[in-house]
């Protein structure tokens, strides 16, 4: 009898976490617009235990899998993403605090996970405003993932863009605006500037170079330094060792503060004149939100033009540059 007690006993406890895991796995996935996606495992007959797995989005078979505004998604670690009503496309922490956005309010309509392999957002007119440019990759899953980082991986499952969010690190707020100046085709500035970087140009003050990068009589061309490479880049007359240096840019430039005006092609500058002064050619941002960026330089440390990624950070209302330590503070210049 007392076998038969725990047997009876044995098959209630079963029966009751089978429907308790049955009624977990039951609840609504999709009320208001919400996709949560979760896994149940039994833990060594220690009872039910909730664990998670990545939100995983792919193309409807031959058709683009179409989200609007919003639709959000929640990982069962709190991390959401969602195209808000405003047509921003933000993530946001555990605690509620976007660390990653597209910067779109106003403009986002719609998401499209396609079949060929990009995740776009798109504007009512069906304009681009922010991609992965992970095309052409047939068989994509954009996966939200449990750790916060958002990724597409391929089919082998091999991962071919990252929002760079993992273990919830801020990234950039302005990712459309990003997005877009890196498909834009560089300035004529940027284009001038990057011969001598690609010909590694000799930095030189006593000496000069055309803007071909080939050496140029005293009285012509432009000194090879730092205030010689920006007014080559510029186009500036080719006065040889007299051409501007970095307290008299201004002359040639329109001054500004905001960062977030900072376009190709405009100068970076500390003003003070000789050694204690530098400018530099603003290329892109890399993480505008960040503060970093790239620049092309004659580079009297390394000796040559160079390509530099640097990073400006605001300092009492005074931007720094971290790769700079002691020249302050940095002013921005475009060229009248």
């Amino acid at each position: 009898m007392k076998k038969l007690f725990n047997l009876v006993a044995a098959t209630f406890v079963a029966i009751s976490l089978l429907f308790g895991s049955v009624l977990m796995l039951t609840e609504p996935a999709n009320a208001d617009q919400t996709q949560v996606q979760s896994s149940i495992q039994n833990t060594n007959g220690q009872g039910i235990a909730q664990s998670c797995s990545n939100i995983e989005i792919r193309p409807n078979g031959n058709q683009n899998a179409s989200f609007g505004k919003g639709t959000k998604w929640v990982t069962c670690t709190n991390y959401r993403l969602e195209l808000q009503s405003d047509g921003n496309f933000v993530l946001y922490n555990a605690s509620g605090r976007p660390i990653w956005a597209t910067g779109t309010e106003g403009r986002g309509a719609k998401l499209n996970v396609q079949v060929d392999g990009n995740v776009v957002l798109y504007d009512a007119s069906n304009r681009v405003l922010w991609a992965t440019d992970t095309n052409p990759n047939s068989g994509i899953i954009f996966a939200i993932q449990t750790d916060g980082n958002l990724v597409v991986y391929r089919s082998d499952r091999r991962p071919i863009w990252s929002a760079g969010t993992d273990g919830g690190k801020i990234q950039t707020f302005n990712a459309a605006n990003e997005w877009f100046a890196s498909h834009q085709p560089p300035s004529a500035f940027v284009q001038r500037g990057k011969v001598w970087v690609d010909r590694q140009i000799p930095y030189n003050q006593g000496v000069t170079a055309n803007p071909d990068g080939s050496r140029a009589a005293s009285n012509t061309g432009y000194r090879t330094d730092c205030s010689g490479f920006l007014s080559m880049a510029w186009g500036l007359p080719a006065t040889g060792l007299s051409v501007p240096v970095t307290g008299n840019l201004g002359n040639y430039a329109n001054t500004f503060t905001d960062k977030n005006q900072l376009q190709p092609g405009d100068a970076i500058n500390n003003r003070k004149v000789g050694n204690d002064g530098h400018v530099v050619l603003f290329v892109r941002w890399i993480n505008q939100n960040q503060g970093t960026f790239v620049a092309y330089e004659e580079n009297g440390g390394q000796g040559k033009a160079v390509q530099t990624n640097l990073t400006l950070v605001s300092n009492n209302q005074r931007w720094t540059i971290n790769q700079y330590p002691g020249l302050e503070p940095w002013v921005f210049q475009r060229k009248k």
